[in-house]
């Protein structure tokens, strides 16, 4: 019984491996597979042998791009970013546009910027990470604004500045949620700033 379906099973496949190969565009790929797993089957005495699955490479976590330039972001999830110069960064709205990072200590940095825009985006961080900031001011920042952001699931502050740091202009429509510590920390350095439409929570 066992040999009589074995052979069953050979002769199935040599049909089929005919037919594929009198076709007149035959399907190479496909013939190449038939004929692989029809030696295998008759080299292993009638026992059919399955079709390996390639194990799928490991996706790395994505280093800090920096952007000194007017950048649009088309809806999707990127990977943490260093604003310098003068910078305008623009998605494609909140929950669309989504500025991310799980294992890095800030998401999005602002290093002495003479001129800041950031709108119409989300920045996401993974709320486990103890240290980590979501929109992080550094250096001197006198001309920011930043308006319509969703900033959720930071493990520090989702907005801050490092001490010292000079940081002036206008946060406006702004969602912070679900950050360790603070939603919004401003500390020494931060000046003149206007908040306007903020839900903290």
């Amino acid at each position: 019984m066992y040999f009589e379906i074995a052979e069953a099973k050979l002769a199935d496949l040599e049909a089929r491996l005919s037919t594929l190969e009198n076709l007149t565009c035959p399907q190479q790929s496909v013939i190449d597979d038939l004929t692989a797993r029809l030696a295998a089957l008759e080299a292993s005495g009638g026992v059919a042998v399955p079709k390996p699955v390639p194990t799928p490479e490991p996706v790395p976590e994505p280093t800090p791009a920096e952007v000194n330039s007017s950048v649009t972001h088309p809806a999707g999830t990127y990977g943490p970013l260093t604003l310098t110069g003068t910078a305008r960064l623009i998605g494609a709205g909140i929950g669309k546009t989504i500025i991310r990072a799980d294992s890095l200590d800030s998401i999005l940095t602002v290093q002495n910027c003479g001129s800041l825009e950031i709108g119409h985006l989300t920045i996401q961080g993974n709320y486990t990470r103890q240290n980590q900031r979501g929109l992080h001011f550094k250096g001197r920042c006198p001309n920011v604004h930043v308006h319509d952001v969703e900033i959720r699931d930071v493990g520090f502050s989702g907005i801050i500045n490092d001490i010292g740091a000079e940081v002036s202009g206008k946060f406006e429509r702004l969602a912070v949620s679900h950050c360790g510590d603070f939603g919004v920390q401003f500390r020494r350095g931060a000046h003149d700033l206007s908040i306007l439409d903020g839900v903290w929570r």
